[in-house]
């Protein structure tokens, strides 16, 4: 079953987004799936304070980076492109008024927001995309970010083109003056950080 849902090998970058929506929507029902998405009680996260220092390592780096750089104005509308289980969404809840969550996961995007909706936050906006068009996220904000985050998600992405229309997308969508951290994987020559594909 699990190789099932492995990416194909096509080359189109449409054809790798698709690819992609449909691995990543299966962690409504596949546990390794959820594991990869970073979903509360699931597999490597089965521990919660493991858990929930994903969103507080997150939180720390904003407030370092801000500090760093002189922003002082509070974060009220953010966004995270990559929501997986939550982590970071719940971490940030208490910090802002309004959360836009993107994903091509439907399933993550469900099981984000029961985390914040267990922790009474109303401000959760879930922006749900096709793989293959993710300057759509550009219809369903509608205010000015104060805050982008984007982790462990651009390794995923199915070319450098890709990568760049996101980031393009990114900047269109931020305030005046307004801070996105994104996270890129950084190729070490080890095993375990090495490049999935050569566009990446």
């Amino acid at each position: 079953a699990r190789m099932s849902l492995e990416m194909t090998t096509t080359e189109t970058p449409q054809s790798l987004a698709a690819d992609a929506g449909r691995y990543w929507s299966a962690s409504q029902d596949r546990p390794w799936v959820r594991d990869m998405s970073h979903w509360r009680g699931q597999g490597r996260w089965a521990d919660d304070a493991v858990w929930t220092s994903i969103g507080q390592a997150h939180v720390a780096m904003f407030e370092n980076f801000a500090r760093q750089i002189g922003i002082e104005r509070p974060i009220r509308h953010m966004l995270e492109w990559g929501t997986g289980g939550g982590a970071n969404a719940l971490a940030f809840a208490g910090r802002v008024e309004t959360f836009y969550g993107v994903d091509i996961s439907a399933a993550n995007l469900d099981e984000c927001g029961r985390q914040l909706r267990n922790a009474k936050f109303a401000g959760w906006r879930p922006v749900h995309i096709n793989a293959a068009r993710p300057a759509d996220v550009k219809n369903q904000v509608n205010q000015p970010l104060d805050l982008i985050l984007s982790t462990a998600v651009f390794q995923h992405f199915p070319s450098q083109a890709y990568g760049l229309e996101v980031l393009n997308v990114m900047r269109e969508l931020l305030a005046d003056g307004a801070l996105a951290i994104v996270q890129t994987r950084y190729d070490d020559g080890s095993a375990d950080l090495r490049c999935k594909d050569r566009d990446y």
